[in-house]
Formats: C-alpha cells, structure tokens, sequence
C-alpha cells in the first residue's frame, strides 16, 4: 500500500506532462524558445517563416494555410512577366545536418527559382554556414512565375511540397602512405550506397581494406562494398583510410579493359596512365627471380571477335624471351595468346628437343574463368603450373634447366620482342581481364599453398584436355600447307604438331584419350608408300616404337609397339574407317574404330624408354628430327586428354 501512494503521484505528473508536451508537439503551432513552428513536415525540421513579399513584381499572394504535407497559397499572376516572391526560413530541430530533398507540386505551367539556396544544400545557419545542427537556421526566397510560353491563369490556388531529409555526407578516402588520388563520394543518410574501387597504389604493398581509423583500429570496409549509414558522429565527412598490406608483386582489382595498339588501357588497372598495354617491370626469370615461387591470376571477361578471329597473335600476358636468332635457345618463359582462333598458352626451358609445351584452348574453354599460372620450385625442380577455375593444378612445363635466364617483364595486353637487347612492343589485344595479380611467394610455400586447394596427387590427376582442333583441316601433302577456315593456326605449315608427348618421361604414366575423324583420304601418286594420319612413335634404326596410323600399300595399319618385342598391328579398311579412339589406362593400350567398342592392344607395362617426340596429325618425325610422309585428306575431331582416368574406364586383355 505503501508503495501504492508513491506510484500514484508519479502517474499523474506523467500525464499533466503528456497534456503540456505531447498535445503540443502534435499541433501546427508549436513554440521551442523563440521559435515558432507553424509548418512540420518532419519531426527534425521546420519551416517558421513563409509570407509573400508586398509589390513581388505585379503578382499577389494571400496565405491560406500551412498543414505537415504542404504550404498553400492563393496567388494572382495577372502578366506572363509577373511574379510572387516568398521569404522561407527553416529551422532544424536535430543534431543530425538537413537539406531540402525537393520542392514540387507547382500546377502545371507555373515554376519555382530559388535564391540564396541550392536543393540539396546544407541546412546551415546563415550567418555561419558551419552551423548545421541543432538550432540552425537557413533563411532564402522562393519566386513563383510562368514558364516561358505557359498560358495566363489569374487567382489560383497554388500549393508547395517541400521534401526534407538528413543532408547527403561526405565520404572522404585517404591513401594513408600511398600515392594516388580519388574523388569523394556523397552518401545520403537512409540509403545505401557503394564505395568506388580503391585506386591508391603503395610500393610493395597492395590494398588491403578501408578503415575509419588511420592506425586500422576503426570499423573495416571492404574494397566497393556496400554501406548504409556510416557516418554516426553527425558530422558533414567520413574519412575511409586505405590499409595496406606487403605484397611482391602487382594486383589490379576489378577490370582491366585492353582497346589494341595506339588506344589507352581503361578500368581500374589505368592508374590515370596513357598506355596501351600494361609493363609491370617485374622480370620473373631474371638471374635475381628465376627460381622464386609465383602465383599469377585473372580472368578473361571478354575478349573481341576481330582479336579472336585475326590470324595474327594477340597476347593476353607475356613473360617470354623471344629471341628470333636463337643464339640462346628456343624461347625460354611463358606466355598466353590468341593465335589462329584459339587460346594458346605455352611453356617452355628453351634448350633440348621437346623445349616448349604448348596447350590449346577455345573461346569458351577459359572466358569468365579464374586462370591462374603458378612456379613451383621444390627445391629439386622448377615446374610451371596451371588451373581453370578450381580444376588443376596441371603440368605445363619443367623448366628446372632455363637455357638462359632473361630480363623481359611480365607485360598484359602485348608482348615484348628482344632481339639484341631491342625492345619492341607488338602483339597487342583487344580485351577485358578481371582481378589481374601477380605474386612472388616465399620459399618453401608448397604446391597446395600456391594453388590455394587441396592437390590431388599425379597418378589420381584427372583427364584435362591438353590439344583440341575440332574443325576440318585440308592437309595438301608435302608441297603445299594446310587449308580450311576453321584450321587457320596451321596454315603456315604442312602437318600439325600437337606439341604433347605422349610417351616422355613426364606423361609416360598418365593415361591418354586420342581421338580424331578421317573425313577424306586420296593417296594420289603416294599409293605405294607410307604416309601418316596420326604419329606419336620414335624412329629409330630397327624397330621403333610407341603408335601411329599410317596408310601403307593400299591398306590402313594402326602399329603400337612398346620397343621390347610387344607388337599390335591392327589393318583397317581405308574406305570406311572414318574416326578412332586410343586411350591408355594403367599402362594399357586400346583402341576404338568408328566409335565401335574399345578393343584391347597391348600393355606398355615393359616399355623400352621414354622418349619426346610429339604426336602429329598429317606426317611423321623422322629419327632426324624431320617431318615426313605427309598425307593428302582432311581430318577433323583432333582431341588429346591427358591425366587420368576415373575408375569406370576399363582397357584390359579381358577386352581382346
């Protein structure tokens, strides 16, 4: 009961409160010092002044009413000359600053010019534009007049929208040790906004986030991330301070975009430099980086069909020593390029006979994708890597034993040809990479580290198609190159060499799929003689060995022999025989005729030795190393998979 008397009084000076403050503060007169509310469109701002000016050049006006939507007017205009000129003074209620969003609701014909304030500007005070807050009042003249043309309607009624809200901040970015400029943004409170890309760079560091605080002990934004109200002080700026982080390379968040020789690079990757391609004066095999570990990722956004379809090369990254003399090799480094239609990426140590591995990709095969390119250096070897998306990573090439180590920078977007120390830009593309970054790795990062995933180890890699050209290629023999629209990187030469080695030290243990179609065959005056389709065997003085297609007498003969006295000759029918299969799985060969059921051949389980010759579409390697038994038809489907096969894949001699 005690208790109960305590309460009571309480309640009832809570309710003479409600009646003094809140049924005032619902009303359209509301009076907070000396200031006289009489139009509240929003609870944090008021208009408290608005009256025409007497003689606003012919034109009259008679109040009517203010409610919390809108001021009301009846105005008279009698001449498309005249005009009434109303003085406005607002007053804001709250610490947080306000602005004007609009004004409207003017009939149609009739418009608005404001003076001494700009929509969307500060609510501050006049006589101190630094005051935006509590308090703050702004005093400007609204004149309503004809638009030009508009027809005379004397005696109207007229009423004014005014749309408040906060006032739009400022969202400033400092490099915070960087170098660089960007422009600030304005962000409105309530609504969400995106920040800009960063486009602070940092010598040896790279971008790491924003941060409220210099220190980074603020609140973390990310690189164009979303935000919504940030700025929580009320204040007019939020300053963003770039963090940063060490990094031994480059990275270009966002696009890339590549315009061709003689037209600037754009996105984010421009830095405000007018170049036509990007040098980013890292030389990955100098004598100073040649045995670093390196990660280099992108992706190919797009990539024009004049770039795609050309003839000529257009390189998308380069690090090759291009040396056209070779005084010091074959080309030593990597590169990706288009040529002849399709994405080739090679490899290469550039000394000894299978210098350079070269993979074949089409258009499809990598746009929007993640590439990455990694060096791996065990310390026993340095082998060049590299993944398509989440598959991989693949073996592109060893190059433990570099011919010669060079100075050619990793460029994007065009190549650098040195051919006695001169240096000339060429080769240059049109199209877009995404997320372009280059990295330097410290030693003893392991393989799984650098390709950030789990690897599957070498004898459970799977299939990857490693050389594709499924359109038809004219072979015309050995005088004249081959032909066909859809065969135009091989029209400079009269055989293709795939460039993979079925039977080297490196893939001896992988399983393969070769598959290609035989759409015509005409021996011509070759009848009596051997040419070749498909050739991936060593010739030697005796027997050779490995497999290879060839047309010999009349008659097809497939030969597979593992150079220990294991032998499967296979003749086929060369008017009907019109595609084949190989594969091996687990060291066992066999092979499929018009997409008939795999058969088995042999078993390579005693093979003589690995050796490097490529396997060819259209001619053989001779024992010297030159082509030769060119054939005269077409040949299309050409497919070469390399890795291995998953469990279900069956070639053994159950299968004869």
């Amino acid at each position: 009961m005690r208790n109960y008397y305590k309460i009571l009084p309480m309640i009832l000076l809570g309710f003479v409160l409600f009646l003094s403050i809140g049924f005032s503060s619902f009303s359209s007169n509301l009076l907070i010092g000396d200031i006289k509310a009489s139009v509240r469109p929003t609870k944090n701002i008021r208009v408290t002044k608005f009256y025409a000016l007497e003689g606003s050049n012919d034109g009259n006006s008679a109040w009517e009413e203010y409610s919390a939507e809108k001021i009301v007017s009846n105005i008279s205009l009698p001449n498309a000359n005249s005009s009434v000129r109303y003085k406005v003074e607002v007053t804001n209620l709250d610490s947080a600053t306000m602005m004007i969003e609009s004004i409207s609701g003017l009939p149609e014909g009739l418009t608005y010019e404001l003076v001494d304030y700009e929509l969307k500007d500060k609510i501050c005070s006049n006589s101190d534009d630094t005051i935006c807050t509590l308090g703050a009042r702004r005093q400007f003249e609204i004149i309503i007049k004809y638009e030009d043309g508009a027809d005379i309607i004397d005696d109207q009624i007229v009423g004014l929208d005014i749309k408040f809200s906060l006032y739009a901040y400022k969202v400033r970015f400092d490099a915070n040790g960087g170098t660089g400029s960007m422009d600030s943004i304005d962000v409105k409170y309530n609504e969400s906004a995106t920040l800009p890309a960063n486009t602070f760079t940092k010598e040896g560091f790279r971008f790491k986030n924003w941060n409220t605080a210099e220190d980074g002990s603020g609140t973390t934004y990310t690189n164009k991330q979303s935000i919504y109200n940030i700025n929580t002080s009320g204040e007019n700026e939020v300053v963003l301070y770039a963090q940063w982080e060490e990094y031994d390379g480059i990275y270009y968040p966002g696009l890339c975009i590549f315009n061709g020789q003689g037209n600037d690079v754009e996105g984010e990757c421009a830095e405000g430099k007018h170049v036509d391609y990007i040098d980013t004066g890292i030389a990955p095999f100098s004598d100073e980086n040649y045995q670093r570990n390196f990660v280099l990722k992108y992706t190919i956004v797009s990539v024009s069909d004049d770039s795609f379809n050309s003839s000529s090369r257009a390189t998308i990254f380069n690090m090759l020593y291009e040396i056209n003399n070779n005084a010091l090799g074959k080309f030593p480094g990597s590169l990706m390029r288009v040529e002849g239609g399709k994405w080739l990426l090679q490899g290469s140590h550039g000394t000894g006979s299978d210098y350079t591995n070269k993979i074949l990709f089409t258009k499809d095969d990598l746009l929007n994708k993640e590439f990455k390119l990694i060096r791996y250096n065990d310390g026993e070897s340095i082998k060049l890597y590299y993944m398509i998306g989440n598959g991989g990573p693949y073996l592109l090439k060893d190059i433990t034993n570099l011919s010669t180590t060079f100075d050619v920078p990793l460029t994007f977007g065009a190549s650098t040809d040195y051919i006695d120390s001169d240096g000339d830009i060429f080769r240059y593309i049109i199209a877009t990479l995404g997320d372009i970054s280059f990295e330097f790795k410290p030693a003893g990062t392991t393989l799984e580290e650098l390709a950030e995933k789990e690897i599957i180890p070498d004898e459970e890699r799977i299939m990857n198609t490693v050389f594709s050209q499924h359109g038809v290629c004219t072979f015309n023999g050995a005088n004249e190159n081959i032909t066909g629209d859809s065969c135009s990187l091989y029209h400079d030469y009269n055989y293709i060499d795939t460039d993979v080695r079925l039977f080297s030290s490196e893939n001896l243990d992988y399983d393969f799929d070769v598959t290609f179609n035989i759409d015509s065959f005409v021996p011509g005056d070759q009848e009596e003689n051997q040419v070749t389709l498909m050739n991936a065997f060593l010739e030697r003085q005796g027997t050779g060995y490995g497999m290879l297609l060839r047309r010999a007498r009349g008659s097809m003969e497939l030969i597979i022999r593992d150079g220990n006295g294991l032998e499967k000759k296979v003749t086929l029918s060369a008017s009907t025989t019109t595609s084949l299969r190989i594969i091996r799985v687990d060291k066992n060969i066999c092979y499929s005729v018009n997409n008939g059921t795999l058969k088995y051949a042999i078993s390579m389980e005693n093979f003589a030795a690995p050796f490097s010759v490529p396997l060819t579409f259209g001619g053989s390697i001779s024992k010297e190393q030159v082509p030769f038994r060119f054939i005269k038809g077409e040949l299309s489907g050409m497919e070469i998979k390399l890795g291995k096969f998953n469990t279900d894949v069956q070639c053994n001699e159950s299968m004869r």
